[in-house]
């Protein structure tokens, strides 16, 4: 059971991000979920399939918790 005294801002911020992407396609596997930030700072969601599955603020995900949980592409998404 997850208290809000028992997870830290960061997770929150994870699982959040989760949900989202996970609300616009279901079937996505996130482990393979990788993410490339566009010209305005924003994200770009991209499934294991390489096509883009959302676009996510800048507010939502932050560049730390996309660093921290190994989501940002490098090279070709």
């Amino acid at each position: 059971m997850i208290n809000e005294s028992n997870i830290t801002n960061d997770e929150r911020q994870y699982r959040n991000f989760v949900n989202l992407v996970k609300s616009y396609k279901p079937s996505v596997d996130i482990e393979k979920v990788k993410v490339a930030q566009t010209t305005k700072g924003n994200w770009r969601v991209y499934g294991d399939d390489k096509k883009p599955i959302c676009l996510v603020s800048k507010a939502f995900l932050s560049k730390e918790i996309a660093d921290a949980h190994n989501l940002v592409c490098t090279g070709e998404c």
